[in-house]
């Protein structure tokens, strides 16, 4: 780019023969060659490492674990939310490095190829928030039938938004950049100029609009997220890999909203007062530093959001776009310990057993059961040994001291003990007890089972006028804390951290009473 100093004047200009250079287009013989080849080195390498780090993300989220970036749905594609979000950061890092390779290589003297290859990367940009914000739209209207008809209504219709979207800055900016390098090459300066402003402010305005569409689509995302949180927090549902999910979404909201309206704010800087900034030294430097490093940032603490640990990212949930009020809607560490048994419990007060002779494969489904309350998967024996062993610390010392962990052996050596009451209780009803009851489940089965028995279910029900006697499968943990207290305890954390709502199943303490004084509803009274 050394031709004349008449088609030079556009990308370095000279006044009182002092050379500046326009960054975009080259940074050999200016008077900051040597602070912008420093800045190019370093933004060449960074995109460099950028695009070994996304490749291996890319392909173990496509190739290892069988992502889409995007899906057909008729005649348009549909975009992934991060898949393509990071498939168009890739090719944004790599048009940065082959402009940064030209510049100090200083190869393919044409303005027109330098500007379209400068645009390039930012077109590759646009697309990927843009991808972003169309694919958390369809995930939103897929999730909620409300969403759907107040904002997608006609999915066709928001398909041909995205596609067009997408195009709008690979269109405009190129038309803009082949119109400034043919009139910079034919000395046509002002004409140059001009196209150059037009071009700019078009950046403008779409930086600003696929800004604000990004950051509602992301508060969007993580009120649905955060209802989510509120609504299954009695359920078999991990609350923190949820959690995660949202800072995650709130993080990514907020690094992409920097990097767009960042770059909204120098182009409009550049489109106003080009001249000025290229003439001067600071102003240069600042501007060319900014517009070099801002994506290939963006991109690397998106990445870095996306692969860390949940844990990790639940400890920035306090300062990241987070309120103190989500806090109050998550259950506590004890809390989640319980909510695997009480839940169990929970899901057995609904079954019916038919006949007691199923035995073994009522512990089976046991199991399957306390697998899906826990979303733990581990071996037989690590299965077996967590049923056994509580995890929480008040369940460990309930079974430590009605030597829990010997029972199986004491039953096997010693005779049968007394019938309690409760087992006298079952008798009655024409249930098997307790201790025959885990002795025909455990005599077919050579692993060590928790202790199943039936038991009528004693809920009072005033509205009813009496008492479900209907036979009702419970797990019976020998000393460890029942329903009701598990219950009670739950809604003292509740009252604490201001839930108004109640545990599932609740009974209270006065109806407790009235059933171990009255356990089969001979006195109730109706009131």
């Amino acid at each position: 780019m050394d031709d004349g100093a008449t088609e030079n004047a556009f990308w370095r200009p000279c006044p009182n023969g002092v050379c500046y250079c326009d960054y975009r287009l080259t940074i050999r013989g200016c008077t900051t060659t040597d602070e912008l080849r420093i800045l190019t080195i370093v933004a060449a390498a960074w995109s460099g490492a950028c695009i070994a780090a996304v490749l291996t993300w890319l392909y173990h989220r496509v190739a290892i674990r069988g992502q889409l970036v995007f899906e057909m749905h008729g005649w348009f594609p549909r975009p992934k939310p991060i898949e393509s979000l990071m498939f168009f950061a890739l090719f944004f890092n790599i048009a940065r490095l082959i402009h940064s390779c030209i510049l100090l290589t200083d190869q393919a003297p044409w303005p027109v190829f330098r500007l379209i290859v400068y645009d390039l990367g930012w077109q590759c940009g646009f697309a990927a928030f843009s991808c972003y914000f169309f694919g958390v739209a369809h995930t939103l209207a897929a999730s909620s039938k409300t969403i759907y008809n107040a904002w997608i209504r006609n999915p066709e219709r928001v398909d041909v938004l995205c596609v067009v979207f997408i195009t709008i800055p690979f269109i405009l900016p190129t038309i803009f950049n082949i119109l400034t390098g043919v009139n910079a090459s034919q000395g046509n300066n002002d004409s140059a100029i001009f196209f150059t402003k037009v071009n700019y402010y078009i950046w403008m305005c779409l930086a600003i609009f696929l800004g604000i569409f990004v950051f509602f689509a992301g508060v969007r995302l993580v009120k649905l997220l955060t209802s989510h949180m509120v609504t299954k927090a009695n359920q078999r549902v991990n609350i923190m890999k949820i959690k995660a999910g949202a800072t995650k979404v709130k993080l990514t909201v907020f690094f992409g909203c920097v990097c767009i309206w960042g770059l909204a704010f120098f182009s409009g800087l550049f489109a106003t007062a080009r001249y000025g900034i290229i003439t001067n030294n600071v102003y240069v430097g600042l501007v060319s530093g900014v517009i070099n490093f801002i994506g290939i940032a963006a991109t690397t603490l998106i990445l870095t959001v996306l692969v860390v640990e949940p844990g990790f990212v639940n400890s920035l949930s306090s300062w990241s776009l987070g309120s103190s009020s989500e806090a109050r809607s998550h259950p506590s560490q004890y809390m989640m310990s319980n909510m695997g048994t009480t839940t169990l419990e929970n899901s057995y007060h609904t079954m019916s057993m038919k006949k007691h002779t199923k035995a073994e494969a009522t512990t089976d489904t046991f199991d399957e059961d306390t697998t899906l309350a826990t979303g733990i998967t581990t071996s037989d024996t690590d299965s077996r040994h967590n049923l056994m062993q509580p995890s929480n610390p008040s369940l460990r010392n309930y079974a430590d001291q009605n030597n829990y962990e010997g029972s199986r052996q004491q039953q096997a050596q010693s005779p049968v003990s007394p019938r309690s009451p409760i087992a006298q209780q079952f008798s009655s009803h024409g249930m098997a007890s307790f201790d025959e009851s885990y002795q025909s489940a455990t005599s077919k089965s050579s692993f060590e089972r928790p202790k199943i028995a039936t038991s009528p279910r004693m809920n009072h029900s005033p509205r009813l006028g009496g008492i479900d006697r209907s036979p009702r499968l419970m797990p019976v943990r020998p000393g460890s804390p029942s329903l009701g207290q598990v219950e009670e305890d739950r809604l003292h954390y509740n009252h604490a951290i201001g839930q108004l709502r109640l545990p599932a199943n609740y009974v209270s303490p006065e109806d407790r009473r009235r059933q171990e004084l009255d356990p089969l509803g001979q006195n109730h009274s109706r009131y």
